[in-house]
């Protein structure tokens, strides 16, 4: 499992051990947070497929889960959801700016405007040149790079680091979503499916420095989602997701934002 965090401090490092706290397995910087307010969205992705998330099941589930849906990481089947999901991680980007703008008065500028900044084009080569070792089967928001820092050391702080210093940020905003649902017995509705959305940020400084960290979304950390105020039928085995029905991941995705967000304050 991908794990992204802060250096590990030595139990006398009292000051340190002060400055950032944690929420689940969230990392929060802060005493650099205070200074924060002129934020960029840089990149915004998901994996392009809805997937059953049921941990809990029994082993046998899993398999014929796996089974069912393994058309859906197929480069057809993800070219296919593109559209759809470029709603979700339109909603999930609207949801993040405004809860943020909210609760913690921050000024986010979306990644459409960030994406014309001055420097991007360095952060899309990186995006590029890392597609393959870090980000297959994502779907990236159209027009942006695709990014993630793997630790407080990866280069790429650096480079987003850079790009806010030119375009006159306090930070920039990475957002991860993966978009799923799970089935049960949902009361009334009996048995049938709910979406879940799972959100994960990070937040680098204009110094490079990783500020805020959660897991990536695909990670599917259950500190970080949220489910949907209503359900889906299951059709068979799985669940048909298509235009229609994407309504139904507006509250899971607002719920996953608030979960994440309410983290910071």
């Amino acid at each position: 499992m991908r794990k992204v965090g802060f250096a590990v401090f030595s139990l006398l490092s009292v000051v340190a051990i002060a400055s950032v706290s944690g929420c689940g397995s969230i990392q929060v910087d802060r005493n650099s947070m205070r200074s924060v307010k002129k934020v960029a969205v840089v990149s915004v992705f998901a994996p392009a497929r809805i997937t059953v998330n049921n941990p809990g099941q029994a082993p046998v589930f899993h398999l014929v889960d796996a089974a069912k849906e393994h058309h859906k990481y197929g480069d057809e089947a993800m070219r296919a959801f593109a559209p759809l999901g470029q709603v979700l991680l339109a909603k999930g980007q609207e949801e993040l700016v405004q809860k943020l703008a909210r609760e913690l008065g921050w000024q986010v500028q979306t990644l459409d405007a960030s994406s014309r900044g001055a420097s991007y084009g360095a952060l899309v080569k990186w995006s590029d040149e890392h597609s393959n070792d870090r980000f297959q089967g994502m779907l990236v928001m159209t027009g942006g790079a695709c990014l993630w820092m793997d630790g407080p050391g990866d280069p790429l702080g650096a480079l987003v680091g850079e790009y806010c210093r030119k375009n006159g940020l306090d930070a920039a905003m990475i957002c991860s979503f993966d978009f799923c649902y799970s089935k049960s017995w949902w009361g009334s509705a009996g048995i049938s499916a709910k979406p879940r959305t799972f959100t994960g940020i990070q937040v680098i400084d204009k110094d490079g420095k990783l500020i805020v960290a959660t897991e990536r979304a695909d990670e599917r950390d259950r500190d970080y989602t949220g489910l949907s105020d209503t359900t889906m039928p299951i059709s068979g085995w799985t669940v048909d997701i298509n235009r229609e029905m994407l309504w139904k991941y507006d509250s899971a995705t607002r719920n996953s934002v608030s979960v994440v967000v309410d983290m910071l304050d």
